[in-house]
């Protein structure tokens, strides 16, 4: 028996083993972009709000959403301010432009995220942060980002603030942020 193959034969066998490779890479390509069933929709409104200590703040005056590339790193920055004159700051810097949930840690090699408020007295807290000065005291919480093209970006965050010259820390949660115009 000879079992040797025309070259058509050879040819279409091969375009159909990668035409079948490719399609298996772009299904799996479409199952880690997507969130399930339901994609995150794209942002309608300017938001950055939170609850801080129980207290719910919205920062809608004077605000901006910023993201900045230097050398390859990536930073988005949010801010906003309420009526009364306390002022929010969500950021992620080092940021690989993914979508995603990333750790508010003090030690982070990419996709450093913080949260700062300001109150009316000018004091500030922040997360990650230690607690009085002690490194082996750190707060942090979790900044998630659900949307995100050039132009628009939404997400979520929450976690624990802390003062940077005294012990007090305060619960942040319920914190939402939108743009439909990054800078």
């Amino acid at each position: 028996m000879n079992y040797s193959l025309t070259p058509r034969v050879s040819i279409f066998l091969l375009l159909s083993i990668a035409l079948a490779f490719v399609s298996c890479k772009k299904e799996e390509d479409k199952k880690s972009t997507s969130s399930g069933d339901n994609p995150p929709s794209a942002p309608t409104e300017n938001r950055l709000s939170c609850n801080v200590d129980g207290m719910t703040y919205v920062f809608d005056q004077d605000f901006t959403a910023i993201y900045t590339e230097l050398g390859g790193n990536k930073s988005l920055i949010l801010n906003g301010k309420t009526a009364n004159g306390e002022e929010l700051t969500a950021s992620i810097n080092l940021w690989t432009g993914s979508t995603g949930d990333f750790q508010m840690e003090t030690v982070q090699m990419s996709n450093y995220a913080s949260i700062t408020w300001i109150n009316t007295s000018s004091e500030s807290w922040s997360c990650p942060n230690s607690i009085n000065g002690d490194n082996s005291n750190l707060v942090s919480g979790d900044f998630s980002i659900d949307y995100y093209d050039v132009e628009k970006v939404s997400g979520s965050f929450s976690g624990t603030i802390a003062s940077s010259n005294t012990a007090t820390t305060f619960p942040v949660t319920d914190g939402v942020f939108s743009a439909i115009t990054i800078n």
